[in-house]
């Protein structure tokens, strides 16, 4: 995957796959960037090049150290991808403290400059400045525990009472907008053909057995057995499919249209 002067590449390795086998085919990567670098004599720093072991299994796989520039590339506990901070067993933790850190200091500075601004000016300043920080990737950590994410709604609270006059003026709740944005991404997967990587853990369509209008207004995807890990029960995928099956089906407009869609579910929502 490539995204401005950054690549990366990844692979997966199933249970009953041998890691050194696996390791060993996702090697022949830095050594074809290697050789590409040297033709065309491009330094690349081996010691940005970072590895991230991902797995769940308390146990984990013992898996061969990978050569760049003939340095061996370390390995760490925590990646950061284009913005989101991934770490080896897929939990929020430690991006979502990154999150309301940062949230926290804006809106710290915010209000010291509280007797400086009309108290109108808060909430136009927090959606200006602090909220895009807050909902920046949450379709992918919507579903994290929510000790996780009732900081981020504490610290919008504080700018709700700092900054409103009125109940109508209050902002919509990170939980609304987390779901929100989680369904338009999947929306716009469902009206248009999603990557390879995507469309296999994607549950496939299925050919509703009643006739009614909520099933006749979109194609249903199967329910299938909610796996015992709670993580994988708020994964992406799974979170906004069960979402998605208890749509009523007047949200799915007739002509595909992402800001339709998104319109119509925030009024469910509410």
């Amino acid at each position: 995957h490539h995204f401005a002067d950054d690549t990366r590449t990844h692979s997966a390795v199933p249970k009953h796959e041998d890691p050194t086998q696996a390791s060993l085919s996702l090697q022949m990567d830095p050594l074809k960037i290697e050789k590409w670098s040297d033709a065309w004599m491009i330094n690349f720093n081996a010691s940005k090049t970072k590895e991230l072991l991902i797995t769940r299994s308390k146990v984990p796989r013992e898996h061969p150290s990978f050569i760049f520039k003939n340095e061996a590339i370390k390995r760490v506990d925590e990646l950061r991808l284009l913005g989101i901070h991934l770490s080896t067993d897929l939990s929020w933790n430690n991006h979502l403290d990154r999150v309301r850190t940062s949230c926290a200091r804006k809106l710290g500075v915010t209000l010291r400059c509280k007797n400086l601004l009309p108290s109108s000016s808060i909430i136009p300043l927090y959606k200006s400045c602090i909220k895009p920080i807050a909902e920046y990737g949450c379709p992918l950590f919507a579903g994290a525990p929510k000790t996780l994410l009732a900081p981020l709604q504490k610290i919008q609270n504080r700018a709700n009472r700092a900054g409103c006059a009125s109940t109508q003026e209050l902002l919509q709740p990170l939980n609304e907008r987390f779901d929100a944005s989680s369904m338009g991404v999947f929306y716009k997967y469902m009206n248009s053909a999603p990557p390879d990587e995507l469309s296999r853990i994607v549950p496939p369509f299925v050919q509703p057995t009643r006739q009614t209008r909520r099933h006749t207004a979109r194609s249903n995807y199967r329910k299938e057995d909610a796996p015992k890990a709670e993580y994988l029960r708020n994964s992406f995928i799974r979170r906004c499919t069960s979402i998605w099956i208890d749509l009523p089906g007047d949200i799915i407009p007739a002509n595909p249209s992402v800001d339709t869609f998104k319109r119509r579910f925030n009024r469910h929502l509410k």
